[in-house]
């Protein structure tokens, strides 16, 4: 016991260091297992905190060797989700729209095989499909990508509403 204890300190004192950093959003708790992780992605489709976001808090990494920054290099002028969608004349009435809009388009898209294959890792295949919306403050088209998860059976599952502007 005494032994897993010393660990323990060598660990806290490893990240009370100032060559370490560590990633602290506030309002969000940190997910400590994958299964936390797993409901911070689902969760996200309907949040304005994404599951980068949602499940990067808490974590700690050298100076020299974390994630870049800012978290969101695609997201125009680096603006969040919700500015962003508001930047093309969206608010928060508008969300059930959005979220209808956005799922119906994923799914439109998966079915008829018109996707772009993502990251395949532990938690299964992400894909992303090309989203269209009309900007409620001018006639013109936004057309940019939304990330989804691949389920059984022909299921997937929002993962991020807005995953990069389309070239």
């Amino acid at each position: 016991m005494r032994e897993l204890e010393n660990v323990r300190d060598n660990v806290l004192r490893i990240f009370d260091n100032d060559s370490w950093i560590q990633f602290v959003h506030e309002g969000l708790l940190p997910a400590y297992t994958s299964q936390e992780k797993q409901i911070n992605i689902q969760e996200s489709a309907l949040s304005r905190h994404c599951a980068i976001c949602r499940n990067i808090n808490g974590c700690c990494f050298p100076k020299n060797n974390m994630p870049r920054y800012p978290l969101h290099p695609n997201i125009e002028r680096n603006l969040g989700k919700k500015a962003l969608f508001e930047s093309w004349g969206y608010d928060t009435m508008n969300i059930q729209y959005l979220i209808y809009e956005i799922t119906k388009q994923a799914k439109e898209g998966y079915e008829s095989g018109n996707f772009i294959l993502d990251k395949l890792d532990g938690y299964g295949q992400r894909i992303s499909i090309v989203t269209e919306l009309e900007r409620k403050d001018k006639k013109e088209i936004v057309k940019f990508l939304t990330g989804c998860m691949v389920y059984p059976n022909g299921n997937i599952q929002l993962t991020t509403p807005y995953g990069g502007k389309v070239k």
